[in-house]
Formats: C-alpha cells, sequence, structure tokens
C-alpha cells in the first residue's frame, strides 16, 4: 500500500525507506499531503527517534536487508500494544538473476521463518494471504499483531 493510500486511513503516515532515490520519488507522488513524513534509514533510525506506531506496513522490503530477522523484531518493538505489523514478500524462489536486477540479498521466505521470527519479536499471526503470479513467484502477506 502506497503512501497516499495509507494517508486516508491514518492521522500520521511515517516513509520509511534506505533509498534516497525511492524517498524522492515518494515524496514527489505525495507532496500534495500534509500528514506524510520521509525518513531515510532503516528501523534503527526510527528506534532513535522513539517513535511509536499503531500499524506498519513492510511491502518487499526484507528481501533487500542483510539481516531480516533484526529488522522484524525492530519493526514489531516500535509497535504500541495491539497494533499491527503487515508484510508482503516473496516466497522462497530459486530464481537467481533476482539477486542482479533487483538488487535482492533474498530469494524470498519461507512463510514459516516469517512466523517464527514474528513469534520471537513478541507478535501473534493474525492472517496469512499467498498470491500465485504469472511470471510464477508466490506473495505472501503476512498480518501480525503485537500481544
Amino acid at each position: 500500500m502506497a503512501a497516499p493510500d495509507l494517508h486516508k486511513r491514518a492521522l500520521n503516515v511515517t516513509a520509511l525507506d534506505l533509498s534516497q532515490e525511492m524517498l524522492t520519488l515518494a515524496r514527489q507522488h505525495a507532496r500534495h499531503l500534509p500528514n506524510i513524513s520521509f525518513v531515510h534509514g532503516s528501523t534503527d533510525v526510527l528506534m532513535q527517534q522513539g517513535h511509536q506506531a499503531d500499524a506498519i506496513v513492510a511491502n518487499m522490503v526484507l528481501q533487500h536487508t542483510s539481516e531480516p530477522e533484526k529488522v522484524l523484531a525492530e519493526a514489531a518493538s516500535l509497535l504500541r500494544p495491539e497494533s499491527h505489523l503487515v508484510i508482503s514478500e516473496l516466497c522462497a524462489h530459486d530464481q537467481a538473476w533476482a539477486r542482479e536486477h533487483c538488487d535482492d540479498l533474498w530469494l524470498g521466505f519461507s512463510p514459516e521463518a516469517l512466523e517464527a521470527w514474528a513469534v520471537e519479536a513478541g507478535l501473534k499471526t493474525h492472517a496469512s494471504v499467498f498470491l500465485a503470479q504469472r511470471n510464477g513467484f508466490q506473495i505472501q502477506v503476512q498480518h501480525f499483531e503485537r500481544c
């Protein structure tokens, strides 16, 4: 879900990205919306700022991080009690070309790995959806809730 879509559902939206280029594009796309802030960095930046959230949406994020388990745990720590973390990621695959062409560090994740990391971070599974793509990839959308 893009920041402009989230803007309709939340009082404040924080767009976080490791890529300054992606943040610039997001800012251009959503510059007319007053309640969106843009932060360059990872979840650790928000933790240092004492940021708290009612919901976090991580769309195709973990595959680009060197420590996905740590990022998931940090995202969970940013949630207020009874808040939600929604992660969309590719399921595990063997398409090695994605490393070069998409800058993926990971070739997807098993649903069991994401669920285990979430439980370790104090989250419980709320719902899971799996979407098959025509290109052979499968996308998982995992909805977790902070206990």
